[in-house]
């Protein structure tokens, strides 16, 4: 009963953003070997609000999570930690089987997309960003906004100008600052 109140002091600290209050009555309550996955959960969740100090112990506390069965977002989040820390084979690996368990989300294919772009493997990038907007169920800002960065790194301008325009049409406003700003 105790624990149950310092889990729920521990939520109501970060709601309040006392995150560093927060983390520490979760470190407390990881000291007991029976702690759930929720609790690793928390923890990952308190260190990848400082990703730049932090990313390794929040993935290391997704991962845990995930071990324990604890499955509530843990692959976005370690997949995103591991693009942080330039990662891109882990963060395509997380992502991947992030696609499997949510094959109708369009998370993972947008950070997909990232990944290939991030290795450089322009061709690869491309196939997700396709797949992203068969994926979703209306046609989204992001396809666009995704295919026409792409473009641009492969120097395919006309290409990018042409989906640009299309963008306008379909959206029936102009997009050309919000994709390049991204």
């Amino acid at each position: 009963r105790n624990r149950d109140l310092l889990e729920y002091k521990g939520w109501l600290l970060m709601m309040d953003n006392q995150i560093k209050e927060s983390l520490k009555i979760y470190l407390d309550l990881e000291k007991h070997e029976d702690h759930s996955g929720y609790i690793d959960y928390q923890i990952g969740r308190r260190y990848y609000k400082d990703l730049e100090h932090e990313a390794k112990e929040s993935r290391d506390h997704f991962l845990k999570a995930l071990e324990k069965g604890y499955d509530h977002g843990g692959d976005f989040y370690v997949g995103m930690c591991e693009l942080y820390m330039n990662h891109p084979d882990e963060a395509e690996r997380a992502f991947m089987t992030l696609k499997e368990k949510e094959p109708d989300s369009v998370d993972p294919y947008e950070r997909l997309i990232s990944v290939y772009q991030m290795k450089n493997d322009l061709n690869k990038a491309q196939e997700y960003a396709d797949k992203l907007l068969e994926v979703s169920k209306y046609e989204n800002l992001n396809y666009y906004i995704e295919n026409v960065q792409i473009l641009c790194m492969r120097n395919e301008f006309e290409k990018a100008v042409k989906l640009l325009e299309e963008a306008e049409k379909k959206f029936d406003r102009p997009v050309k600052r919000r994709i390049f700003d991204a």
